[in-house]
């Protein structure tokens, strides 16, 4: 349907030129430089690249270390934009290991997020894009596992991410804002994830599948739905994002 086109065109590589900014906490999302751009972030090292080596201060990013856990903060980041891009949050493996910072972290921030944007003037004019996980409807071997964004809600035993993540959500779904859209992401392929040696990846059984999603395709998809052309009816839904059947591997 045109949803699903209009989601494939967000990772198309026509702006493969744009500047890169911090995605992960390492790597990248790409941006249109003629557009300002606020960036909230608790660590400002992880801001390692931009572009074509590019200084930080000749372009229109602007840089808040700060706390999405304080309201203060993110409100300031908040101010005056026209699109909210909510990427930000305690992932895996750390909430492994941090199971009650995770829920803390995950949910004030999605509370402090839909809270700054409704406190603002144009509040029903901006657009809100919160980045979600596959994980919320659990983990499905084949031949069951092809994901719909309908399915029920089963988070797996001891998946605190995904309940902190699915309560955070419901928290923009139900808040009120005008215009928002939930991207439930599968796992993020990255130059440096064989780097993680973690208990995490015996979590999955062998014969387990998974469609990635590339830090690269991430990045364009948050920057090009802040483009003009996307059509109206791509806000107010779910939709599962990967980077296609290439990127489709089992886990062994």
């Amino acid at each position: 349907n045109s949803n699903k086109e209009l989601l494939k065109s967000l990772n198309e590589s026509e702006y493969i030129d744009n500047g890169y900014i911090s995605s992960n906490g390492d790597r990248y999302i790409f941006l249109d430089l003629d557009e300002s751009v606020t960036i909230l972030n608790t660590d400002f090292q992880c801001v390692t690249k931009l572009g074509n080596s590019q200084n930080i201060t000749t372009i229109n990013v602007f840089l808040i270390n700060k706390n999405l856990a304080k309201y203060e903060d993110v409100l300031r980041a908040t101010e005056g934009a026209d699109y909210v891009l909510h990427i930000g949050g305690l992932v895996s493996p750390k909430t492994d290991y941090f199971p009650n910072r995770t829920r803390n972290v995950n949910i004030t921030a999605a509370q402090n997020v839909v809270r700054a944007v409704l406190a603002q003037p144009n509040a029903d004019e901006i657009r809100v894009c919160y980045v979600g996980t596959v994980a919320q409807t659990s983990d499905r071997n084949e031949p069951i596992h092809w994901g719909r964004t309908g399915d029920p809600i089963c988070i797996s035993v001891y998946d605190h991410y995904a309940i902190s993540k699915t309560i955070a959500e419901r928290i923009f779904v139900e808040s009120g804002i005008k215009h928002w859209v939930s991207l439930r992401q599968s796992g993020i392929l990255y130059a440096d994830i064989l780097k993680n040696y973690d208990p995490i990846m015996f979590h999955v059984p062998l014969r387990g599948v998974l469609e990635w999603a590339t830090v690269e395709d991430s990045g364009r998809a948050m920057a090009n739905l802040c483009e003009d052309w996307v059509s109206p009816d791509f806000w107010n839904r779910f939709y599962n994002i990967g980077s296609g059947p290439e990127y489709r591997l089992s886990n062994y």
